[in-house]
């Protein structure tokens, strides 16, 4: 096909490349900050920014998409993969808001635990856009898709353990609330890691 030989935007993977750092950043501060309770100021305002330079990535990256003729991946694929990363980055920034406000004193332990998880694969996830640009075929990345899927079930237990022993005893009915709503922070960021990895799957699998 004629299209073969036209030149594509390269720039997608910088773009790409960029998200996948920002929500590693981003994620790695979020346990900086789920362990440094309560001082969160200081984490608090480095995800901020990390969000904010997100942000302009994502919005920058969009704007090309729309200018582009060829791109280097299908435009669904890209299209999802931004708006995903960003997503992420954008849930953590939530997460930690809240963490100040709230004025914990602490996480629960196995919301400290799924702030790990998210952390690992986060960084899986900055890794395959590292590699993604020189090859996307599943013999090169499948390594990572299985690590991905190992931190899935990972987070799947914890979220199990932390609502189970939630509302055991007489919990405080606050105290409850406020904990259930950064997991469910937590939650919404590592499915859209989750949503990442799928499609990462499709793009692997097209070109494998």
């Amino acid at each position: 096909m004629i299209f073969d030989f036209l030149p594509k935007d390269q720039q997608f993977f910088d773009q790409l490349e960029r998200l996948g750092k920002h929500v590693a950043t981003a994620a790695a501060e979020l346990v900086d900050l789920a362990t440094a309770l309560p001082a969160t100021d200081g984490h608090q305002q480095r995800i901020a920014e990390e969000d904010s330079h997100a942000d302009k990535v994502a919005q920058d990256t969009l704007e090309r998409l729309d200018a582009a003729f060829i791109t280097p991946l299908d435009r669904e694929d890209i299209l999802h993969l931004i708006t995903d990363l960003y997503t992420v980055v954008e849930t953590i920034a939530a997460l930690a808001k809240r963490a100040k406000l709230y004025h914990l004193e602490k996480l629960e332990p196995d919301l400290v635990e799924q702030a790990r998880i998210l952390r690992d694969v986060a960084n899986c996830l900055s890794a395959v856009m590292q590699r993604l640009r020189k090859d996307h075929r599943l013999s090169t990345l499948n390594g990572q898709m299985k690590e991905l899927h190992d931190l899935e079930r990972r987070a799947d237990e914890r979220r199990n353990a932390f609502l189970e022993r939630l509302f055991q005893g007489n919990p405080d009915p606050l105290e409850v609330i406020k904990q259930k709503d950064l997991h469910d922070h937590l939650e919404l960021a590592i499915s859209n890691c989750i949503n990442v990895s799928r499609t990462l799957q499709r793009v692997v699998l097209k070109n494998s």
